[in-house]
């Protein structure tokens, strides 16, 4: 056996032995805006602590980075974490080290990585925050909160995570770069701070734990400079100074706490007795001594800096003392205030371990009912229970395969074990089949492992073909599963097809491993030109699906087009007349009218708020108490369309006695396929209420099959939209930008340029920078961003979250504008060019 395999077996023995050691276990995920430094955080931890890092070895498996373990032993100056345990430690000895002593330290940091410049998609978000236990929000301390932080935090707060920590990065700009005055740097953490706590209120709709640096839960440093402090770092160090403890001195490093040296007594006004102003405690003792460093380092000050590192007892090598300046500075900090030794033990102290919330989490994340066995289990953690295994994502190997890369929130997993497996394909009933190995993941690299219980987060191989994106794994005969939120918004597409046509069932079969391992693209043919298209939520979803598919998972090369922008159809008003059609056999009939759905509405049920699968009484109880919806029509909706889940509803208000109910599958299925291609250009339908006011139904059951009632009911829905002014939407991004002032006007030109409107503009306090929102159309935003920095002198940066639909002329429903669109994309299609008129689907009584 080679020295790596060697080293591989004792690395994987030690993780087994932390594995079962659940209460020392932290999942955690961190969460920050484009380039505010969340991957140079977790490159430069992961650098310092490789103990438990898997080497390649002849079974290690190469896979896409997606979890990131740390071993830590937290120190005997850091106080251990006093979050309430949930868990009957008593009952599961086996699952849990209760020794005291030295092992009660050892803890397993996993940082479930979010892949750079993913943050802004909302799936990919909500299917990794829903295995972790807590956030770390990294925040630029000149720019503070930006629309990815914001984001995240609201799918966070969504998922039920209320325990978050907060690092405020880029310390060193605030000291070299703007180099603020004490009081007023003092000021812009203190507004950081305030605005992440409001945000978090916000979202959560209660008081949650507060952020504070007095609570040990906010952090300040530099990632790219490796250091990082809390306020307990310094009180450690001046605690025996002033004869106190180092928790009682840590409260008085923060807020208005003012130390007199005259007299060595605390005030809480910024005067003593005498009327001499004092100077706070955070900037006298935090703030002076960093300041101290940076110009003695940016002055090449070796004799002033070699003293404080001796009153410090902080020795530097003879490499870093020829460095000078910046690097100089790095090299002292990075001695002084590790940036390991305050993030991962506020990590440590702040975040849950897998038992301590989850029974508060459950709610948003579990179908079935509370009180059931596999919940029970889920909120004990229980070792010893049934198997409860959600699946996160498929992540790819160099083996061009898959594997199932998730948490274990209930039993324990085992190689070879039989389980059933809940996901996106045939209809969701369970597959039972053997899971064929168990995998421990580290960074790029995996081992795998005989087993893996409650609170573990693991990859197993063997299933992947039978998983659509995400999915629940147990062995439990419950049908109770893990909630998961598919998106069903890709604004925008390409048409992908192989140069070699040879390669066509390749590419087919690719498309369907593509489909089931990402969240954020979706692949489909065209049933009337053949075409294979790859939708997504912007271009640079598009570019990493395209290129897993072409480089990753096979060899294939490809034409991909221009990328195409999607439309939706919808109605501006009530249908003008109550539309009839009748059923070929003549022997039914069906009157509906058709009005919108209110915007908000839509964004409801797109958001997964309303409650569709619950019962009619409630259904009607919620839309009547939110939006003033009917409850005679929200206690008769048959269904949300397409597929069940869509911003469309059909009602059913025919009067009792007609026995509607007898036709009600068919009607349903001719509504799903109105709802998925529309009248205008086949595209889909968004926001209709479609409202059947009255029928007349055929006595004899033959009379009144599919057959006759699908296409009257499609008749009669379609009659209902083209009598209700019907035009079309097209998506809109939300661009936050930002810029230096004195280029604002070179966006106000590129937004000007393509339709766009600016939303807000607001000047970054104490820099020459400002952020720009503004909403532009996505048929618009094509190469935008080479525009804006061409304008901007290469000084905007920008970024594009899909936001909403709106009218493509919002002020004519069938303006030459629309219809050309229409008439474009019906010549695509193949389909006749002409709209079709009224009376095709309208009958007479």
């Amino acid at each position: 056996m080679g020295l790596d395999n060697i080293e591989s077996t004792l690395k994987v023995e030690k993780v087994n032995k932390i594995l079962k050691n659940t209460k020392n276990i932290r999942n955690v995920t961190f969460i920050a805006h484009v380039d505010h430094g969340r991957s140079t955080i977790i490159d430069h931890i992961s650098k310092r602590f490789t103990d438990i890092s898997l080497k390649a070895s002849d079974t290690a498996i190469r896979i896409q980075s997606s979890l990131i373990p740390i071993h830590y032993e937290l120190s005997d100056t850091e106080p251990l974490p006093t979050l309430n345990q949930t868990l009957n430690t008593s009952n599961n000895n086996n699952n849990n080290n209760n020794d005291t002593g030295e092992e009660d330290r050892e803890f397993l940091i996993n940082i479930v990585e979010i892949p750079p410049n993913f943050s802004d998609s909302h799936i990919i978000l909500e299917s990794t925050l829903k295995i972790t236990d807590g956030t770390m929000i990294i925040l630029d301390s000149v720019e503070g909160i930006c629309m990815n932080t914001d984001g995240s935090l609201r799918t966070a707060v969504n998922e039920g995570i209320l325990n978050h920590t907060l690092f405020i990065n880029k310390f060193d700009r605030l000291i070299l770069e703007l180099q603020l005055p004490h009081e007023e740097l003092y000021h812009q953490l203190v507004r950081l701070i305030e605005n992440t706590n409001v945000n978090i209120s916000t979202y959560a709709g209660k008081e949650v734990k507060e952020l504070s640096p007095i609570t040990g839960n906010v952090a300040f440093g530099s990632g790219l400079c490796g250091f990082g402090f809390r306020l307990s770092s310094f009180a450690s160090i001046y605690a025996s100074k002033f004869g106190v403890s180092k928790e009682r001195l840590t409260k008085k490093l923060w807020g208005e706490n003012y130390f007199c040296p005259d007299s060595k007594k605390w005030f809480n006004v910024n005067v003593n007795e005498s009327g001499k102003t004092l100077t706070r405690s955070f900037c006298q003792f935090i703030l002076s001594p960093l300041f101290s460093i940076a110009d003695a380092a940016m002055k090449n000050d070796i004799d002033k800096i070699t003293h404080m590192m001796k009153s410090l007892c902080i020795e530097l090598s003879p490499n870093d003392l020829e460095l000078c300046a910046k690097p100089l500075y790095k090299a002292i900090m990075r001695n002084f205030l590790p940036l390991d030794d305050s993030v991962l033990p506020m990590i440590i102290q702040h975040c849950p371990s897998p038992f301590d919330t989850i029974s508060d989490r459950l709610p948003f994340m579990y179908n079935g009912p509370l009180n059931g066995e596999m919940a029970q289990s889920i909120m004990k953690c229980d070792p010893n229970g049934p198997l409860m295994f959600y699946v996160s994502k498929l992540i790819s190997t160099h083996l061009k395969g898959y594997f199932a890369f998730g948490r274990v929130f209930s039993g324990t997993i085992k190689s070879g074990e039989k389980v059933r497996i809940f996901s996106n394909i045939k209809n969701n009933e369970p597959i039972s089949k053997s899971i064929k190995d168990i995998h421990f993941v580290s960074g790029r690299l995996s081992e795998r492992i005989v087993e893996a219980p409650a609170g573990s987060i693991v990859a197993i191989s063997g299933i992947d073909e039978y998983i659509n994106k995400t999915a629940t794994v147990t062995t439990s005969n419950e049908n109770h599963v893990f909630l998961s939120h598919m998106s069903t918004t890709y604004p925008i597409k390409v048409s992908v097809a192989p140069k070699n046509p040879v390669d066509l069932p390749k590419l087919v079969e690719c498309l369907k491993k593509m489909d089931r391992a990402h969240s954020y693209v979706s692949s489909y043919i065209d049933e009337y030109t053949g075409e294979i298209f790859v939708e997504g939520p912007n271009e640079h979803f598009l570019e990493v699906g395209l290129n897993d598919l072409m480089y990753a998972q096979s060899d294939l090369e490809l034409t991909v087009s221009d990328p195409i922008v999607a439309v939706r159809e919808t109605i501006t008003t009530q249908s003008s007349q109550l539309c009839l059609a009748k059923s070929p056999n003549k022997q039914n009939r069906l009157f509906c009218q058709s009005e919108p759905l209110s915007v908000d509405l839509q964004n409801d049920i797109e958001n997964l708020l309303t409650p569709i699968s619950s019962s009619p009484s409630d259904l009607s109880q919620y839309l009547f108490d939110k939006f003033q919806f009917p409850k005679e029509q929200g206690n008769k909706i048959w269904s949300f369309g397409p597929n069940g889940t869509g911003t469309n509803i059909l009602t059913d208000l025919i009067p009792d006695h007609l026995n509607s109910n007898d036709i009600k599958d068919s009607i349903v299925a001719g509504f799903h396929a109105v709802t998925k291609e529309g009248i205008l250009c086949d595209e889909p339908l968004r926001g209709v209420k479609f409202k059947l006011m009255d029928a007349f139904i055929s006595g004899e059951a033959i009379r009144r099959g599919a057959g006759q009632i699908i296409p009257t009911a499609r008749r009669v829905l379609y009659a209902s939209v083209l009598t209700a002014n019907p035009t079309l939407l097209q998506p809109i991004y939300l661009v936050d930008i930002k810029v230096t002032s004195q280029h604002v006007q070179g966006v106000y030109e590129t937004f000007e340029s393509r339709g766009g409107s600016v939303i807000s503009l607001d000047y970054i306090h104490n820099t020459p920078l400002c952020t720009i929102k503004a909403h532009v159309p996505v048929l618009n935003s094509v190469a935008m961003t080479s525009e804006l920095r061409a304008r901007t002198q290469g000084q905007a940066f920008s970024t594009f979250l899909f936001d909403h639909w709106a009218p493509l002329d919002p002020e004519n429903y069938n303006s030459p504008k629309v219809m050309e669109m229409i008439y474009n994309i019906r010549e695509k299609k193949g389909l006749n060019p002409n709209l079709p008129e009224n009376d095709m689907y309208i009958d007479i009584l």
